[in-house]
């Protein structure tokens, strides 16, 4: 989303066994729908909605914003569910792996994207945004030996072209969103280790705790940044009315709201991380209708092929077989979804999955 709190284009590699999932589409109720489509359409607006106010805000102020005002969303949300007490026991449990996951792994490649967002436009972000499923892949093959399939291979690629296609032409004198497309590369490169080094404390967290700390402690550590910063607060107090509404938007509805109605959208036991993942792939299609409605963004022969080639590389990764033959594992892609599940969560989908 985020995306956001949680960005719902990031995608991790796990270990399963060799049963096949089943491309069939499952009869989901018709809320379900509701629940994902709404979060689709918040999760489409992050971008163009961003830089409606960047500047005047820069990376550090807005950010200080959004994270303030998810933390007092999440208050109110943990204290209206009784979840203080299951959030200190994970603070005691791994305060250090909750501040390295919210700060290093969550803030610092949202700076870089904030950095990036002036400097580029909605259509190109929203895209690019898209290269964390290929960077996700290879650094799991060097980190974790995680060898992809053939089948991955092909889409990493078809994924890295249409990157390449949308930031041409290569040439910083002729292209102005070329600086600001390379900055949102390098965020999606650093938030690609999100997943992989913080796998195992997102499955044993609380979704709603995990999104609390990933609010709270970069709210925290902003505080002396802004203050210390000339002009920040006085930038963030003449913020004019619209400006108000923009990040209230982005903190609240997309940061908060849209991720809890994904969550919502899990309790139906037709809905998989697979079909989530395939139907937020429309979420970067809102993000360049948006971009276009708004700021008039010529949606020029570049930009065509080469969303056409990202979106279409997520959606294969969904529905293209990718078990590994091998003697005793094979390796899938799951979105990170199933990382936020709790332990009733994940063994219902095991069951669902295995029949």
């Amino acid at each position: 989303m985020r995306r956001r709190v949680i960005n719902l284009a990031q995608f991790t590699m796990v270990q399963k066994g060799s049963h096949h999932s089943s491309c069939k589409m499952p009869r989901l109720k018709p809320r379900t729908y509701a629940f994902v489509f709404v979060a689709i359409f918040l999760f489409s607006t992050i971008f163009v909605f961003s830089k409606k106010i960047i500047p005047p805000l820069n990376s550090f102020s807005y950010l200080f914003i959004r994270s303030m005002l998810g933390t007092i969303a999440f208050t109110i949300l943990l204290a209206s569910m009784r979840l203080y007490p299951t959030f200190m026991a994970a603070l005691r449990k791994g305060w250090k792996q909750l501040i390295l996951f919210a700060l290093a792994m969550h803030l610092f490649p949202l700076v870089l994207v904030f950095i990036a967002t002036p400097m580029t436009t909605a259509t190109d972000l929203t895209i690019i945004n898209n290269l964390n499923l290929s960077f996700v892949i290879l650094l799991n093959w060097v980190i974790q030996k995680k060898k992809p399939t053939l089948a991955l291979v092909g889409i990493v690629s078809i994924n890295f072209a249409g990157a390449i296609v949308i930031m041409m032409p290569l040439d910083f004198s002729t292209n102005p969103n070329l600086v600001g497309d390379l900055v949102m590369l390098l965020a999606v490169f650093f938030g690609a280790f999100f997943p992989i080094f913080n796998k195992k404390l997102a499955q044993d967290a609380n979704p709603f705790v995990l999104a609390y700390a990933i609010n709270l402690f970069p709210f925290l550590a902003l505080i002396p940044i802004n203050l210390a910063w000339p002009g920040q607060i006085g930038t963030i107090t003449a913020l004019q009315p619209l400006g108000w509404f923009f990040i209230t938007w982005i903190g609240v509805g997309v940061s908060a709201f849209a991720y809890s109605l994904g969550n919502l959208a899990y309790k139906d036991e037709g809905m998989t991380p697979e079909l989530y993942s395939i139907l937020t792939t429309l979420i970067p299609v809102g993000g360049i209708i948006w971009d276009v409605a708004l700021f008039g963004t010529a949606m020029t022969i570049f930009r065509i092929m080469g969303a056409a080639l990202v979106i279409g590389s997520v959606i294969l990764a969904q529905v293209v077989e990718t078990h590994v033959k091998t003697k005793e594992k094979a390796t899938v892609i799951d979105p990170p979804s199933l990382l936020f599940f709790n332990d009733d969560e994940k063994e219902n989908y095991k069951k669902r999955e295995t029949g």
